[in-house]
């Protein structure tokens, strides 16, 4: 699937402000989701934990393309593990930290 549009958005985005968590977080949402571009997407989600080591949304999408793409649990079950840190309430964190353990 190509949606360049909304690619485009984030590049733009991105011009105007190279750092901004929010914008790396759902641009990687993009190219893991619709693109299946997980190594770029990896690249974002990287980016944007550089910027903002406990944002929770990007921890748990890092999470995700870690354990369903690249199976790696352990690192996944870790991103998990630090959402939850910072909001214990974040369902999408729990869910995925529980699939891990059945």
């Amino acid at each position: 699937a190509d949606d360049t549009g909304g690619e485009l958005f984030f590049k733009r985005a991105l011009e105007a402000d190279p750092n901004d968590t929010d914008t790396l977080c759902n641009y990687a949402l993009l190219l893991t989701n619709v693109q299946k571009e997980h190594k770029r997407a990896a690249d974002m989600f990287e980016g944007a934990l550089k910027n903002d080591p406990a944002h929770v949304r990007a921890l748990c999408g890092y999470g995700m393309l870690l354990q369903n793409v690249n199976k790696d649990y352990v690192g996944a079950k870790a991103l998990y593990g630090r959402a939850l840190q910072k909001d214990p309430k974040h369902i999408p964190s729990t869910i995925n930290l529980a699939v891990l353990y059945r």
